[in-house]
């Protein structure tokens, strides 16, 4: 049996501690369908060598490689970089090169300038002001060459879960660690600040021994900054991009009020 709803734990100050726990973030972040074959397709189009930033484990920069494209990965979390890099060793031979750096979206400076540039599952929410987001989009189009694209997701607000969120955990669901075996729950608790269009997101991780028993408890935290589509157009414009094709998710959909994701495709003026 499941067990009763935990007590909440002390908050510390948000800084994206989810992402220390690179086993826990694969099990409970499995990425939105379809969005690497997305990636890959227009990677392949484009050529390469592809920057992509946050990209954490490395489930997209390793498909690229597979599909004999150089790649550069940008992320940010150490843990979650020392666990990609270890993971390209162990890869059998890839037909492109990956090469892991860490740095900062909103400010880093490779030396290096790529016809496209990718920054998939939600990445840029991560930018909680608008002047983090405008420094994340300097530094894009910074690194990339004349008339070369930039691609990004992120999912649309929904107004009612919004409206509806409390700061009370419930259960998120139950997961199998991806190295032990052993399940463990999730317990969420979310914060909302519609006037900043900020989301504070307390996790509580649960793990169970073989009797189902509590073994060991994690908290974890991590934030967002949610994005309109209107607003997105803007930024891109004052960035110096052009939009060129908005998605509604990745198999090509139109972008409709019924949408739960959006994919951008932009092109450096």
């Amino acid at each position: 049996m499941e067990k009763e709803t935990p007590a909440a734990p002390a908050a510390p100050p948000f800084a994206n501690s989810y992402y220390n726990w690179p086993d826990l973030y694969e099990a409970t972040s499995p990425g939105v369908p379809g969005d690497i074959s997305f990636y890959q397709a227009q990677a392949t189009r484009t050529g390469g060598p592809v920057l992509e930033i946050g990209s954490g484990l490395g489930r997209i920069s390793f498909a690229l490689a597979r599909a004999g494209l150089s790649v550069v990965g940008l992320e940010y979390h150490s843990a979650m970089l020392q666990e990609a890099e270890f993971r390209r060793r162990s890869q059998p031979q890839l037909r492109g090169q990956v090469q892991f750096i860490q740095g900062d979206m909103r400010n880093f400076s490779l030396g290096q300038q790529f016809p496209l540039i990718i920054m998939p599952y939600r990445t840029f929410l991560h930018c909680l002001t608008q002047e983090e987001q405008l420094a994340t989009l300097a530094c894009v189009r910074e690194h990339l060459l004349p008339g070369g694209r930039f691609i990004f997701d992120f999912f649309l607000p929904d107004h009612q879960l919004i409206a509806s969120e409390d700061t009370s955990y419930h259960l998120r669901g139950r997961y199998l660690h991806p190295r032990t075996g052993r399940p463990f729950l999730l317990w969420e608790a979310t914060e909302v600040d519609r006037l900043e269009q900020r989301v504070d997101d307390h996790l509580f991780f649960e793990l169970l021994d073989e009797n189902g028993q509590p073994a060991q408890r994690i908290y974890s935290s991590f934030s967002i900054r949610y994005l309109f589509p209107s607003e997105c157009t803007l930024l891109l414009r004052l960035a110096g991009f052009e939009v060129l094709q908005v998605f509604g998710g990745f198999h090509h959909e139109p972008l409709t009020e019924m949408s739960t994701d959006s994919v951008w495709i932009a092109r450096r003026r």
